[in-house]
């Protein structure tokens, strides 16, 4: 009887290291980002969601380029990719709800997409729909930046 008491305890011993060692491993050899705190230094990131889009149209240069001047470290942006494969900066399928245009962004080419102008809506408002490359090539390398891809 004590024999088989020894021996369950045995195998429970050898599932209980088996458990801890692979805790241990997913926790050492899990991916972490090094520069994670880094960019938070222990306290809450303030995101500009879409831009400042009370004052300028969202996902436009002009609303990120709002928010980082009023002092925003980091901005969100919505992305898509045109008919053609060009990638822009938009958080709406369709042209209507933001544009003077009509239609969908993943049916039209860049070139025709260039012709629609945002927050038709809005007096002196109007820009152009910006690529992903356009913003980002015109944003400070210390701006941190949060791209949300958008699929059809």
């Amino acid at each position: 009887m004590f024999k088989f008491i020894f021996l369950i305890n045995t195998g429970m011993l050898y599932y209980i290291v088996i458990a801890l060692l692979a805790v241990v491993m997913t926790y050492f050899l899990s991916w972490r980002p090094n520069w994670a705190d880094s960019i938070y230094k222990q306290k809450p990131l303030w995101f500009a969601h879409r831009g400042a889009l009370l004052q300028h149209p969202e996902n436009t240069l002009s609303s990120y380029k709002y928010a980082i001047a009023a002092g925003i470290p980091a901005i969100e942006m919505d992305v898509l990719s045109t008919k053609d494969g060009v990638v822009v900066c938009s958080h709406n399928f369709d042209l209507e709800r933001k544009t003077d245009g009509f239609g969908y962004i993943h049916h039209m080419d860049f070139k025709n997409l260039q012709l629609q102008k945002t927050e038709s809506n809005r007096k002196n408002k109007h820009e152009l729909i910006y690529t992903l490359e356009e913003v980002s090539n015109a944003l400070d390398d210390k701006i941190l930046i949060n791209v949300e891809i958008k699929t059809h």
